[in-house]
């Protein structure tokens, strides 16, 4: 098995070559040379992690790209990579390495510093100093944390994998009293971007409830970031339609209004002028439906023995009301950041008894946005987080995220699909 690695200010990115023959160690091979130095005299190769991109580094990378595309899907994936990577940027690439999370954060740490314009040989004096800064940001979250990661580059099935034992999390059936398994359950939907997460215990009914209700809320709501940024889900890039007759497609290049009608029926020209569209969607939205898809698709990864602490959590997925019921759920911390092909999740487990905190959240990377939730109603915990004090606790203990400004704290507890607006600011276009 051949592992690659690449590390930049855009995100950190993994590829695994299962079949080691004679094709992949080819393709393996030259793909490390592109980082190296060659001494084809002595027959001696220097590989270098470290690199700072630029014109050479990027035809290098074309060159393989157009050589090798007929023959590994790979390829492709591993240009885009490197697409992102400014000239004057720098980048890691490692073979054949697992890191621990401390190491992540030295290698992205480094990479700021650097893209600042830190001298290398300053780099280590300098990395000293954040670390000193990180450790009091991330200051008693390993002592009372358990943090798992999960955002596995190769298909991984979490759960039962014996179909005949396997029991739902969610309705409680086994095959034996009518449940079946037919079906591959994403954890988090293939529509969002997920290819690798699979939950085992989700029976074909309640996946199908699931894709009909919460995640489709899900799915609506995301989508526009999705369109914009042109990235494919299961049905390839949707089309967007407002209740305006606003339309919004991507072509593989960027994103597109066709169509606007003003109120008065004249269709806007868009290369003429500077104004706001308000956009009502279509569909309506349960916002609340948004908490529990999210809060389920840790649920559905997370060991069977875990489940025993949210039977609660479980009741309020399952149990849609759709009446205009509040209840008092944490906030949700929700901030733009980079576009992610792959959702990622990291899930922080309480390992002490300190109910002043809550007994799990979660860190989620989806499309452009990173939610950071408590998982509601878990018997592990005695308060709900909803009240801003007991939810200020919890945010200001986690300082690596409450030391940054740009957060927006959303309350989806309200349980009734509303209709949804968003106003979309649109500039006319200059010549650069």
């Amino acid at each position: 098995m051949y592992k690659f690695s690449v590390y930049s200010a855009h995100g950190d990115h993994k590829v695994t070559f299962e079949q080691e023959n004679d094709v992949t160690y080819y393709f393996y091979t030259q793909l490390l040379i592109l980082f190296s130095d060659v001494d084809y005299e002595n027959k001696k190769i220097k590989f270098f992690c470290l690199h700072q991109m630029n014109d050479d580094i990027k035809k290098k990378i074309y060159d393989f790209t157009r050589f090798h595309e007929k023959n590994n899907i790979q390829v492709r994936k591993i240009e885009k990579w490197f697409e992102v990577i400014q000239n004057g940027e720098y980048f890691y690439v490692f073979p054949e390495t697992e890191f621990p999370l401390d190491n992540v954060l030295y290698i992205f740490g480094s990479i700021e510093l650097l893209n600042k314009g830190v001298p290398f040989e300053n780099l280590e004096k300098e990395m000293e100093k954040q670390f000193t800064q990180q450790k009091i940001l991330f200051s008693g979250l390993f002592d009372k944390y358990e943090i798992t990661a999960y955002r596995p580059q190769k298909k991984h099935v979490y759960g039962n994998k014996d179909k005949k034992s396997r029991v739902c999390k969610y309705c409680g059936k086994s095959m034996s009293n009518g449940a079946t398994f037919h079906n591959e359950a994403h954890a988090i939907p293939e529509s969002l971007g997920n290819k690798t997460i699979i939950s085992a215990d989700e029976c074909d009914t309640c996946n199908d409830f699931f894709s009909k209700t919460i995640d489709l809320d899900t799915f609506e709501y995301l989508k526009l970031f999705r369109v914009l940024y042109g990235k494919k889900g299961k049905m390839g890039i949707p089309k967007l339609k407002f209740k305006n007759g606003t339309v919004i497609t991507h072509d593989g290049e960027e994103a597109k209004i066709v169509q606007h009608i003003h109120e008065n029926g004249d269709k806007v020209d868009f290369s003429e002028e500077d104004f706001k569209i308000p956009l009502e969607f279509i569909n309506k939205i349960n916002f609340m439906n948004i908490y529990r898809s999210i809060v389920k698709y840790v649920l559905a990864i997370i060991p069977n023995d875990e489940i025993i602490n949210f039977p609660e959590t479980v009741k309020w997925i399952m149990n849609i009301k759709n009446n205009g019921s509040v209840l008092d759920l944490p906030p949700i911390a929700t901030k733009i950041d980079n576009y992610y092909e792959q959702p990622k999740l990291m899930v922080y487990k309480r390992k002490t008894d300190d109910v002043s905190l809550p007994y799990m959240y979660v860190e989620l990377r989806i499309v452009n946005f990173i939610f950071v939730y408590i998982i509601p109603f878990s018997n592990k915990d005695t308060v709900s987080f909803g009240e801003d004090k007991d939810f200020e606790i919890f945010w200001q203990f986690n300082k690596h995220y409450a030391h940054f400004k740009d957060w927006v704290y959303n309350k989806f507890n309200l349980d009734l699909a509303k209709e949804t607006i968003l106003d979309m600011q649109m500039s006319k276009r200059t010549a650069n």
